[in-house]
């Protein structure tokens, strides 16, 4: 019997993917049985190319300026001086480099020496706390009826938490100024890579469009048509998500931190004065950057605070934080962040938990929008499929239909 063409195709196709799978099966196994080997290859390989991978990321994080800046916000410049358009993008590279080195030194120059001097304030200033509030607590003591049990539990309840309260308050005080000078020591430690790695971004910058020509030149080598579509269409779902969340999530930090010292300077015009409005400002523009979940970190040891102070005053804290929120859910997040994420509040608290076990703070950040992105492929995934379904459904249904009514006119009577 002989084989026709088309059979010893398929036996060639079926052989291929037999090889392909088995090829897998070994690479998988010889990977998992050296496993220690393997992680540090790859830790050395990332070391390696550690100025690489921050260029990398810093010239996406100037993209975020420079691709607004050459397209839109500068665009009246470059209509009235061609000549300076014909050099835009070296102009909005330099201007974009400003804008961040003008953040930076302001960060460092106005905010960060103000939040390490209140927190070596605060460092010296909790035991004073304490004694006054154990003051004030025995004084109320003497005033209250202590042989009811509700009362002595929840008096006994208080004292445990004050004394908790301190005790957190005061090893983060003592904790914060050693944290602060090893991040220093890893930040001059990695300026030399910052300094490569900002090379690396310029030359990025400048030559992205041949960069993604490249790559697309890449894909049309390795991959049909139809799969090389899909991973364009992810990589810039990817991008928009990722980059519409970094800016709305920065941007909003800003204005809630600017807002919150706003209204506590504010406020301390009534009642003598809201202690730590900077330093307190700072954390929750800061802690914001998490979505959910920054609200309470950054009240907690907040309200902890001011409590050791003025019990009123921290009341006054809850409550104004309260209607903060409220406004910057409701207000600013809609219009700032907008539609970026994509996600219901319990994908959320899952893509928070996974992003900081696997990564920490980091991961906690940027692990929400990577799960957006999964989430919506997989929702277009299961959409399509349902269709396809239903599609399927209705034409086997209509063949049917054609398939009974065909009998019924060969056996309807001739006239």
């Amino acid at each position: 019997m002989t084989k026709t063409p088309g059979g010893r195709r398929f036996m060639n196709l079926s052989v291929k993917r037999g090889m392909l799978l088995i090829t897998y099966a070994v690479v998988l196994y010889l990977v998992l049985s050296h496993i220690g080997t393997v992680t540090g290859a790859i830790s050395t390989l990332l070391t390696v190319l550690k100025p690489v991978l921050l260029g990398i990321l810093m010239a996406y994080i100037l993209n975020l300026l420079l691709r607004p800046m050459e397209t839109c916000w500068l665009r009246k410049v470059w209509e009235r001086f061609p000549k300076a358009g014909k050099h835009r993008r070296g102009i909005c590279i330099v201007f974009s480099i400003l804008i961040v080195l003008a953040i930076l030194t302001t960060l460092s120059t106005f905010i960060l020496p103000q939040v390490g001097e209140s927190i070596a304030n605060l460092a010296n200033a909790v035991p004073g706390y304490i004694n006054n509030a154990a003051k004030e607590l025995s004084g109320l003591e003497e005033r209250l009826d202590m042989d009811n049990i509700a009362i002595r539990y929840l008096w006994e309840a208080g004292e445990k938490l004050l004394a908790e309260s301190a005790d957190i308050i005061t090893k983060i005080a003592s904790n914060m100024v050693p944290w602060a000078l090893g991040v220093l020591a890893t930040l001059t430690s990695g300026l030399l890579n910052a300094a490569v790695g900002l090379v690396f971004a310029i030359y990025i910058l400048a030559d992205k469009e041949h960069l993604a020509s490249i790559f697309d030149r890449l894909l049309h080598a390795l991959f049909r048509d139809s799969v090389r579509e899909r991973i364009v269409y992810i990589t810039n779902k990817a991008d928009r998500a990722f980059g519409g969340f970094i800016t709305g999530q920065l941007t909003e930090a800003v204005i809630l931190g600017a807002l919150c010292f706003t209204g506590l300077t504010i406020i301390g015009f009534f009642v003598d004065g809201m202690p730590y409005a900077f330093l307190i400002s700072v954390l929750v523009g800061f802690c914001n950057i998490i979505p959910i979940l920054g609200a309470y970190l950054s009240a907690i040891p907040s309200t902890l605070l001011i409590l050791l102070i003025s019990p009123v005053k921290a009341l006054i804290f809850v409550i104004f934080l309260v209607v903060v929120q409220q406004f910057e859910g409701n207000v600013i997040y809609p219009k700032v962040v907008g539609s970026s994420i994509g996600i219901g509040g319990l994908w959320v608290l899952l893509a928070l938990t996974v992003g900081g076990k696997l990564f920490g703070l980091p991961g906690m950040v940027l692990g929400i929008p990577a799960f957006a992105v999964i989430y919506s492929l997989v929702r277009e995934f299961t959409e399509n499929r349902i269709q396809m379904i239903r599609a399927s459904k209705d034409a086997a249904a209509k063949e049917a239909g054609s398939q009974s009514a065909e009998p019924s006119a060969a056996q309807a009577p001739k006239k």
